[in-house]
């Protein structure tokens, strides 16, 4: 506890945090009460919530400076869309996802940690980020796919962690119309200023990067569609199987929403953003037929810019193996 008090958080940011279990949460409203230190703050937050501090014997200090290093390692003047903004988002929507279902105390994976489970644990980690690449999306997808079928509740807790962080890497189209606006911005300006570098260096401008031509509605459209939606069936499905071996009391302990067949928090949003992209293409193709923006060819290229086609070659993932762990070097 007096550990703790030596943090002070301030007491607009507290406040705050009455949003912090709702699928609603604001990190850029955050990020104004939080005095441009976001992550800061929710990492303070959740490491608190989860009693990681006292488990991992971790000095509010250590933490401190942590989580500050992390904040101006996304450098956020070069990045519009990868910074602490976003790393904001997903953590705060890897927090919902598993508080949500009641996963928590189960996927409690580091409780009692000792030295021999360390290899095991960092495996874990690297592989939930390496399932974060775009290039392997309708791999996980058909992969959670069977093993919803074959397993039901008895899925491997690994690969639902690895499918929860990936769909909160791409979960911002699955939220309110506005923030979902301001995050499309910050990625577009981030391919466009990536366009602009590869065209300096006289390379081959990538899909979407090409600010001169891109048809924003188009791509975001085609995003939702072929990537977001389906990906959030099969969430929802995880989540409906998983949910069904809950007891009503641990919901209650909990205080879950969204039990009992309510409509999950993101089907709204994500039906209403891409309402909103589809009128936007209709204006467009109405106010510029000479273009030639052909909506299949603009959504494919929205899925070609990730590499996430269906059907497509995929490279050789590290994942699982050894010898792309980076050891870490104890001081």
């Amino acid at each position: 506890m007096a550990e703790k008090s030596r943090f002070h958080v301030p007491e607009e940011v507290q406040r705050y945090f009455k949003h912090l279990d709702k699928w609603t949460f604001d990190p850029f409203a955050f990020n104004d009460v939080a005095g441009g230190h976001p992550l800061r703050y929710l990492g303070h937050e959740l490491f608190t919530r989860y009693d990681l501090l006292a488990k991992f014997k971790i000095t509010t200090a250590t933490l401190d400076r942590f989580l500050l290093a992390v904040e101006e390692g996304y450098k956020r003047p070069c990045n519009r869309y990868h910074n602490e903004f976003h790393a904001t988002d997903v953590t705060h929507s890897v927090h919902y996802f598993l508080s949500r279902v009641g996963l928590m105390r189960e996927l409690d994976i580091l409780a009692n940690l000792t030295p021999e489970q360390y290899s095991d644990i960092r495996t874990l980690v690297v592989d939930m980020v390496l399932a974060t690449d775009m290039s392997s999306h309708f791999e996980q997808l058909r992969a959670m796919k069977a093993a919803l079928t074959v397993l039901g509740s008895q899925v491997e807790k690994s690969q639902a962690l690895e499918f929860i962080l990936h769909l909160a890497d791409i979960s911002n189209p699955a939220k309110d119309w506005e923030l979902h606006r301001q995050w499309t911005s910050r990625i577009m300006e981030e391919f466009f200023c990536q366009g602009d570098r590869e065209l300096e260096m006289g390379l081959p401008i990538s899909p979407l990067c090409d600010r001169s031509v891109t048809c924003i509605p188009e791509s975001q459209l085609g995003f939702i569609e072929f990537v977001v939606m389906p990906a959030f069936d099969v969430c929802s499905e995880m989540l409906d199987i998983l949910l069904e071996t809950k007891t009503s009391q641990a919901a209650a302990e909990l205080g879950l929403e969204g039990h009992g067949g309510k409509e999950r928090a993101w089907v709204g949003p994500l039906a209403d953003n891409k309402r909103k992209w589809k009128e936007q293409c209709q204006s467009s193709a109405r106010e510029a037929p000479a273009e030639g923006r052909s909506a299949s060819n603009l959504s494919l290229a929205s899925r070609s810019s990730v590499g996430v086609a269906e059907g497509e070659t995929k490279k050789q993932s590290p994942r699982n193996s050894k010898a792309f762990l980076t050891p870490i070097i104890s001081s």
